[in-house]
């Protein structure tokens, strides 16, 4: 008797168990009246969602959003999430207001029956609230970024970003194409060519060197051209097109080069003279064709080897001309040269332009019609720098294939010239 009044007293000095209650039910109609208004945290996918008429345990809280595309009035609303306290449920009055950016306002026209629907790629709407009634998207502007925050639309590619607020679209160029596509991670995306054969698949118009047959742009047709024909790539023409034949015009073009070397300002200047060919020799340069023939003449001077005949050009003094006269024997002097050249042989150079000349070969004078590579003057008689210092060189640097008159050999040129007065 003793030990069932001890057992009784140990269950009397028992502690209660503390009741946490029971658990509590969630509405069928989430929030306000349930309308697009689902389980769930925007911007946090690791909270608890709720499911409509689920038991939420005691202590527990879910939390409630808007479906994608629509706003709603969380700001002000009482609670975004349930909380069963005590088995009581708090009161949530989430609703929608209207649609998100980029979502149009299919149907519907009050908060608990408007439809919102995502803008295809390459379109674009700001948020509306319900009380717009129902949307259309507008094209979106592929050159402003996240302009086109749903992607890129027919026959654009996306040319730059990898997000939606980031991306631009670029129109596809005549005789390619692209599907309209979402926003894509990656900067891949590229317009291909098109099927002119196939009715309307070259919407953006006909590449280059095809022409459109079918005026309908619905039906555009892209036919190639035919040989010797051409058209450049055009978007879709309200008419057909047709290719021109192919022309090519040619352009002579007198090119003036620039060069190194001065001409003399006075064309007999011995000191200038000098200084000019000196230049020439060194920069492989030819002498200019006005400067030579001021040379020979004050006026244009008919040439010895020229032809006579009324219907043939007279030759230019130039370079070329006259490497082609001394049978491009270089090493000739200039004054030995410039004296082929003379077509009255009774006129002879200036005493002081032919003193000024004689120290040069035609090498110096014409380097670059002469070859010249402007190196040491190796091609030049010797002892001469672009040409002789001595009378004697004259004869010297003569025509291989003129005859040898011994007494030339020592005089020079001043003489030699003065015998054609």
């Amino acid at each position: 008797m003793h030990i069932v009044a001890a057992v009784v007293v140990i269950m009397a000095s028992a502690p209660c168990a503390h009741s946490a209650g029971a658990p509590c039910t969630l509405p069928s109609n989430l929030g306000s009246s349930g309308w697009k208004i689902i389980g769930g945290a925007e911007n946090d996918n690791t909270a608890a969602a709720c499911v409509p008429g689920a038991l939420l345990q005691p202590d527990a809280t879910c939390w409630v959003m808007p479906e994608a595309g629509y706003t709603s009035n969380a700001a002000t609303a009482t609670a975004t999430s349930y909380t069963c306290t005590s088995s009581t449920l708090n009161v949530v009055d989430l609703k929608v207001t209207g649609c998100k950016d980029n979502y149009r306002m299919s149907d519907g026209s009050t908060e608990t029956d408007i439809v919102c629907t995502a803008c295809e790629p390459g379109k674009m709407i700001a948020t509306m609230p319900f009380s717009s009634g129902v949307q259309t998207c507008s094209d979106c502007d592929g050159a402003s970024a996240g302009s086109c925050a749903m992607g890129c639309g027919l026959n654009f590619y996306q040319s730059s970003g990898t997000t939606s607020s980031d991306i631009k679209c670029t129109a596809c160029n005549p005789g390619t194409s692209s599907l309209s596509k979402p926003v894509q991670n990656n900067t891949s995306d590229v317009c291909s060519a098109c099927d002119g054969s196939v009715s309307g698949d070259c919407s953006t118009g006909c590449a280059a060197d095809f022409y459109q047959s079918v005026a309908n742009a619905s039906e555009i047709i892209c036919t190639a051209c035919s040989l010797g024909t051409n058209i450049a790539a055009m978007t879709v023409q309200s008419n057909v097109t047709s290719c021109a034949v192919t022309t090519t015009t040619t352009t002579t073009t007198t090119m003036t080069s620039m060069q190194a070397c001065a001409v003399p300002s006075n064309a007999t200047n011995p000191a200038m003279i000098v200084a000019y060919l000196e230049c020439l020799g060194s920069q492989c340069e030819d002498a200019s064709t006005p400067w030579l023939e001021g040379l020979l003449t004050t006026t244009a001077r008919r040439l010895a080897s020229a032809p006579t005949t009324t219907t043939t050009p007279v030759p230019m003094v130039t370079c070329t001309y006259i490497v082609a006269v001394i049978q491009s024997n270089c090493s000739m002097m200039v004054g030995s040269a410039l004296g082929l050249l003379m077509t009255d042989m009774n006129k002879s150079l200036d005493a002081d332009v032919a003193q000024a000349v004689e120290q040069f070969t035609v090498n110096s004078l014409c380097s670059s019609a002469c070859d010249n590579k402007c190196s040491d003057g190796a091609s030049n008689p010797s002892g001469t720098t672009g040409g002789s210092s001595g009378g004697s060189a004259l004869v010297n640097a003569a025509p291989i294939t003129g005859p040898f008159i011994p007494f030339l050999t020592l005089a020079p040129t001043a003489l030699l010239l003065s015998m054609c007065l």
